[in-house]
């Protein structure tokens, strides 16, 4: 019986006319901090072509319990301010979930 992935949806919001700078070094700076985390199987981001203040991060993770985890410890990083440039940029998150595939 094969392992089934979780897929991690989140759709945030990054400052108004702070895309760019988002990109250049918020987006870099998440990618290396969410290397190091246990179990991620891919990750992509995705910008909105009408609204460029809003992207979405679609990750697939080997197990519920990672996904929830590297959630658990991406907060305290940003809490911590180990994420300046993210922090910088970022201004809400609109949609946080786990979702299964369904057969």
């Amino acid at each position: 019986m094969s392992k089934e992935h979780i897929k991690e949806i989140v759709i945030y919001r990054i400052k108004p006319q702070r895309s760019k700078d988002f990109m250049e070094k918020g987006l870099p700076e998440l990618r290396q901090i969410a290397k190091g985390f246990t179990g991620m199987v891919s990750h992509t981001t995705h910008q909105c072509v009408g609204q460029p203040e809003l992207f979405i991060d679609a990750v697939e993770w080997e197990s519920l319990h990672y996904a929830e985890e590297a959630a658990k410890q991406m907060d305290a990083k940003m809490k911590a301010g180990e994420a300046p440039n993210m922090i910088d940029t970022y201004e809400k998150t609109e949609f946080f979930n786990h979702f299964k595939i369904i057969h």
